[in-house]
Parts: structure tokens; sequence; C-alpha cells
């Protein structure tokens, strides 16, 4: 067989491969229908947030900050309003409030 001929059946068997994926069993939680009022439909809500490692970096701040900056503009302009989401403990009390206090 030559290197053509090789290259092609590689190709194929990779493709078909790939397009085989994984047989996942899926099963749903309920049948009630999700709604969402119209009026929130426009918001987007961002949770940057990293492992401790990562958000001991020096940089870390700065990178939120670009990519904050970035998504807002993206946001605005495809008509979303985008707002960062404000961390909460476990006890699903803002992070942010009780600091402050």
């Amino acid at each position: 067989m030559n290197k053509t001929k090789l290259s092609i059946a590689l190709s194929c068997a990779v493709a078909v491969l790939m397009l085989s994926g994984c047989a996942a069993s899926v099963k749903s939680g309920g049948t009630e229908t999700l709604v969402i009022q119209e009026s929130a439909k426009q918001n987007l809500v961002v949770n940057f947030q990293g492992n401790s490692k990562v958000e001991q970096n020096e940089d870390w701040s700065r990178l939120k900050q670009e990519w904050s900056d970035a998504l807002q503009v993206e946001a605005t302009r495809a008509g979303y309003h985008l707002a960062e989401a404000q961390p909460t403990s476990l006890d699903g009390k803002d992070v942010s409030a009780s600091r402050s206090t």
C-alpha cells in the first residue's frame, strides 16, 4: 500500500473514531419547563475563580480585570448586561457584604 492510500485510510479511521463518540445514558431530572423571565434573558453573570495557586499570583487581579473589561465590551455590543457574580459562603450568605460589616 502506498503512503497516500495509507494516509487516507488512517484519516478515515480517525474520523470514524471521533464521530462515534461516547454512548452515555442521560437521565432527565424532571419534566417541568424552565421558566425565565423575559427581562432576565439579556443578563449574563460571570464568575472568575482560580485555584489557590492561581489566585496568589500577583497578576491574578489584573487578568480578572482584563477579562471583565473584554467581556463587558462584547456583551454590550451584543445587547447583554454583564455582571460579575459576588462570592458567597457555604451557608449562602454574600461574602462581600459580611466583609464590609
